[in-house]
């Protein structure tokens, strides 16, 4: 049996606990997202596509140890690229990237679940 001592206790369950016990923001979530589908890409791509900063969220998942760096831009700033880790392959149970949901037909059961315009039923009774 092993066993430690009372008061060693705290601090041993601080050095157990997994980087992802704590959840993720929407944003991390969404900047995840982003890179497992286009890696290898900079921040100011992720930046682009979600329209906000990402500086953040990159960091915190890069501490997380979900996505590193990939190699670098060969342009002015040699900017860094980032990609998923083998961590974050084994962490959602994937054996290759091509196991990803596809976008395509995300987007399509969206659609078929949502009307795109919330007041299209209104606007139609009003011009009857």
């Amino acid at each position: 049996m092993l066993s430690t001592k009372k008061e060693l206790a705290p601090l041993l369950k601080k050095y157990a606990q997994s980087p992802m016990s704590q959840s993720l923001s929407q944003a991390a979530l969404e900047t995840l997202a982003i890179v497992a589908y286009k890696q290898p890409l900079a921040r100011a791509e992720i930046d682009m596509i979600r329209g906000v900063q990402s500086g953040g969220s990159i960091q915190k998942l890069v501490a997380k140890n979900l996505i590193e760096e990939k190699g670098r831009v060969d342009g002015p700033g040699r900017a860094i690229l980032y990609g998923t880790t083998a961590y974050f392959m084994n962490y959602f149970g994937l054996k290759d990237l091509n196991e990803l949901p596809d976008i395509d037909q995300m987007e399509a059961d969206i659609s078929e679940e949502m009307p795109l315009d919330l007041f299209f039923d209104r606007y139609q009774e009003g011009a009857e």
